[in-house]
């Protein structure tokens, strides 16, 4: 999923009522903002990589603390400080498309 893929965005505010939309229709992205309300993100993490149906959906965080180590527990394919340009996260995305 390049940038020149059609891609289709959806927003959500509660991480919980977003998993039940991910299981309806499996994105192949989703960027997981540790401010958002609902599930924290271990456990919405761990919810969608140990479903066969969706575990091959790349999962990005973003956080306030650039100093956020990513260890094995969370299983992210990027994390990303809130404050770096969206650039990053877009490079990381075109980068790894093939995984």
């Amino acid at each position: 999923m390049g940038l020149g893929s059609e891609v289709n965005i959806e927003i959500s505010t509660n991480s919980l009522m977003a998993i039940n939309e991910i299981r309806k229709e499996s994105p192949h992205v989703v960027i997981l903002d540790n401010d958002s309300d609902g599930l924290n993100p271990l456990v919405f993490t761990k919810l969608v990589k140990r479903d066969r149906g969706l575990e091959k959906i790349r999962i990005f965080f973003v956080i306030n603390d650039e100093n956020f180590v990513d260890d094995s527990q969370y299983q992210f394919d990027g994390v990303f400080a809130k404050n770096n340009n969206v650039s990053l996260l877009i490079d990381s995305l075109n980068k790894n498309e093939n995984k």
